[in-house]
């Protein structure tokens, strides 16, 4: 009977014909690029080029036909402004909607003093909660 145990990959349990098995890597990494480029207003052309490669290739990426690795993470992740593991992020309850990192990226832009205006200005606008 296979155990959570039996999941480990161990080189002396796992052998076929004298050669070793290894465990099959995952063909296929659900990533974000798609809506990190929508998000930024930038084309596939215009990632692309920022990136060092092509609009085919970034389109490959982003629909999991082409292996994404750390460098494809690295050299997205400059020019979409972001850490390269939000590209790939999965522990996040919900991936931030286009809108929302729309407004952060704005809201990053903006001086010391209109953030503060900004800030107050949504605290006017939104009731109190329990939480807040």
């Amino acid at each position: 009977m296979w155990t959570m145990l039996s999941l480990v990959y161990c080189p002396a349990l796992c052998k076929l014909n004298g050669n070793p098995i290894l465990p099959k890597a995952a063909s296929y990494v659900e990533n974000r690029i798609r809506v990190m480029r929508e998000a930024r207003g930038l084309s596939l052309d215009t990632l692309a080029t920022e990136a060092g490669t092509t609009n085919q290739q970034v389109s490959l990426l982003e629909t999991g036909k082409r292996r994404l690795t750390v460098d494809w993470l690295l050299r997205l992740a400059e020019p979409l402004k972001c850490h390269p593991w939000e590209l790939v992020a999965s522990d996040l309850p919900h991936p931030p909607a286009a809108e929302e990192i729309r407004l952060i990226t704005r809201f990053q832009a903006l001086s010391g003093g209109q953030r503060s205006a900004l800030l107050r200005l949504m605290d006017a606008m939104v009731e109190p909660t329990a939480d807040a």
